[in-house]
């Protein structure tokens, strides 16, 4: 089983990787200056939101799709659901970050915040037991 999470716990990996570098590369996150220069407009209001909600998308999307999980299947058969709920709670986030990169890097800041929170959701032996274990029906 350590095996296959492992699997998972790469392209997790990969993922926050590419943002880091994307931020690094194109979001000029080594000048403290874009960090610090946050203007509030409609637009950025919009976009904060935006941000917000696509979260909380994400985690709906993941938890309905762990709901999918047959409670009488072994650990085991249960981890490419697991990878598949958390490969989309990802890609979501993912292009939240990026879309904040592209249209609006006032909020860059921001970005940060999410490839935090995407550090902070690493998927681990005992987060999927912990998941997995809610979703019994």
């Amino acid at each position: 089983m350590k095996a296959k999470l492992k699997n998972i716990q790469g392209l997790h990996t990969a993922i926050c990787l590419a943002i880091l570098i994307a931020y690094g590369m194109l979001g000029n996150i080594t000048s403290f200056e874009s960090l610090t220069s946050l203007r509030l407009d409609p637009t950025s209001v919009i976009s904060l939101v935006g941000l917000l909600l696509s979260i909380r998308f994400s985690q709906y999307l993941y938890k309905r799709q762990l709901k999918n999980i047959n409670a009488q299947q072994r650990l085991e058969e249960k981890i490419p659901l697991y990878q598949t709920a958390s490969i989309i709670r990802w890609a979501i986030i993912e292009a939240a970050a990026f879309l904040i990169l592209y249209l609006d890097p006032n909020f860059i800041l921001f970005g940060v915040f999410i490839l935090l929170y995407l550090l902070w959701i690493r998927p681990t032996e005992d987060q999927f037991r912990k998941d997995v274990e809610k979703t019994k029906h």
